[in-house]
């Protein structure tokens, strides 16, 4: 059960990468400068379930079950572990397109932003859906714990799941926008004063 769940979160993070470059790639402008990621709470809401999951899960995970805690689906170490790993994917993945991007500029190949980038949002979906993934069998967990009923349970696991395996077409989207190339020669000539140089590094937010 421990590698259907990692590799299902491993699989929606690399298809972001390379559902993005495949689907979209003559939409992204793959020189495009960016500079090093923000975060934003509103914006950046998928990072912020990542982290705070983690807390959230561990809480649950003490909180409903006796000492020592009955596990059916994963065992407790198992869970807090995959909680930490996922906390530290969502962290780190700015980290990575710093490195990534310096190291791809330093080998002074083109679209390092581009490609830093698509890296860091494959590691942030990935993240996410590893989080959930563990949320939909803590459910299950209070299912056959008796904790809860199975017509409670159901529901929220589906939502749970659902919600995971949306993440793919949420990260591929979000990729490709980040990505897409500006029209500048459309741009209104009243505001070609405010209009930004050409390569100044764009903020972006984490996903």
């Amino acid at each position: 059960m421990v590698s259907i769940v990692v590799m299902s979160s491993a699989v929606l993070g690399l298809l972001v990468p390379i559902l993005t470059s495949a689907c979209f790639r003559t939409d992204i402008d793959w020189m495009k400068p960016l500079s090093s990621p923000t975060w934003d709470f509103g914006r950046s809401w998928a990072t912020t379930f990542s982290t705070a999951g983690t807390a959230i899960s561990f809480s649950a995970i003490s909180a409903a079950f006796t000492t020592p805690p009955t596990f059916h689906v994963l065992s407790k170490q198992v869970y807090v572990s995959l909680g930490a790993i996922a906390a530290a994917m969502a962290i780190l993945a700015p980290v990575v397109f710093n490195v990534v991007c310096v190291l791809l500029r330093w080998l002074k190949c083109g679209g390092a932003a581009a490609v830093s980038f698509l890296i860091s949002a494959g590691i942030s979906i990935g993240a996410v859906s590893l989080q959930l993934a563990c949320g939909s069998c803590l459910l299950w967990e209070l299912r056959l714990s008796e904790i809860l009923p199975r017509w409670a349970v159901l529901p929220m696991t589906v939502a749970v799941v659902m919600l995971a395996f949306a993440m793919l077409p949420y990260g591929v989207l979000t990729a490709r926008d980040t990505l897409r190339k500006t029209d500048t020669a459309k741009r209104p000539i009243a505001f070609s004063v405010m209009a930004p140089v050409a390569d100044r590094p764009n903020a972006w937010h984490l996903l």
